[in-house]
């Protein structure tokens, strides 16, 4: 008995299934590049003082200390409120620029938090806060100095709903 070979399933235009399938996968590909959704992704982040009216939220992540520190908060707080989150950008931006040349610091002996701002339409620089040693925030243009702004630990805090934020609560205890 002689079998017949399975007819090969056509598209549109009487071209095999699978080359309907690679057209449609390069037009995908290609589609990022002619500004589709996926363009959004590409996009250079955006410093939080050029977008703090557009934040939505932030979120605070401790990392892990290398001393023998205890805290009271969570590693990861998500700060829901648009006022507040704004708050926080704001206190950020008008922190004063670390001074040039040098500078005498405590040991920096604690964690490191990553602020990770939300804003509508744009994806944000994440920055790095060191609440130990010269108190410092990098992502911002140039350095910023939180050691000559104590309240910006308190409204820090107060977004994140910590009572009587200060430094040393973000600093952790011993």
């Amino acid at each position: 008995m002689t079998r017949r070979p399975r007819p090969v399933p056509v598209g549109l235009v009487g071209r095999p299934v699978w080359t309907a399938l690679v057209v449609l996968l390069a037009a995908t590909t290609c589609w990022p590049l002619a500004g589709g959704p996926a363009s959004a992704a590409t996009t250079t982040p955006v410093p939080v003082c050029q977008v703090v009216s557009k934040v939505t939220s932030l979120v605070v992540s401790r990392a892990v200390a290398s001393n023998p520190t205890t805290f009271s908060f969570p590693r990861r707080t998500v700060v829901d409120s648009a006022k507040a989150a704004r708050s926080v950008a704001g206190a950020l931006c008008a922190l004063p620029r670390i001074p040039r040349g040098p500078i005498a610091c405590p040991d920096d002996v604690g964690p490191t938090y990553t602020l990770g701002f939300v804003a509508a339409d744009h994806d944000v620089t994440k920055l790095t806060l060191d609440p130990t040693g010269c108190e410092v925030v990098h992502g911002l243009s140039g350095i910023r100095w939180i050691e000559q702004s104590p309240k910006f630990w308190r409204v820090l805090g107060a977004a994140m709903g910590l009572a009587s934020p200060s430094q040393a609560t973000f600093a952790g205890g011993r």
